[in-house]
């Protein structure tokens, strides 16, 4: 004698809650893929930040070292004028010059804190 078949109706709610349940697991992966995306967006969002970040300080580096450079070159002419004997008006517009320039690079360089 066999066993009778399970009624259709029992089968149904069998394949139902299958479905419910593998649903749900559908439902939750699709759920933790768009919390990583998110995730995933917000670090490549803030790779972007830092790498423009870097790119204005080197910006910022160059113009320091351009004008730090002027700085220097304007102490060599200087230099230049006493060792030729220059008069004194030549040499006080010299050193007014070497002034401004050394305070153009004092503004671009932060003062290191007290």
């Amino acid at each position: 004698m066999s066993l009778p078949s399970a009624p259709p109706m029992l089968s149904a709610c069998a394949e139902v809650r299958q479905l419910m349940s593998s649903d749900r697991i559908l439902v939750e992966t699709l759920y933790f893929l768009l919390k990583l995306d998110r995730k995933v967006s917000s670090i490549m969002a803030t790779e972007a930040e830092i790498l423009a970040d870097l790119d204005l300080i080197k910006a910022q580096q160059v113009k320091i070292g351009l004008e730090t450079s002027s700085l220097l070159d304007k102490i060599s002419e200087l230099e230049a004028l006493v060792a030729a004997g220059a008069n004194l008006t030549a040499i006080a517009a010299k050193v007014a010059e070497i002034k401004a320039q050394g305070q153009l690079v004092d503004d671009l360089v932060v003062d290191a804190p007290a």
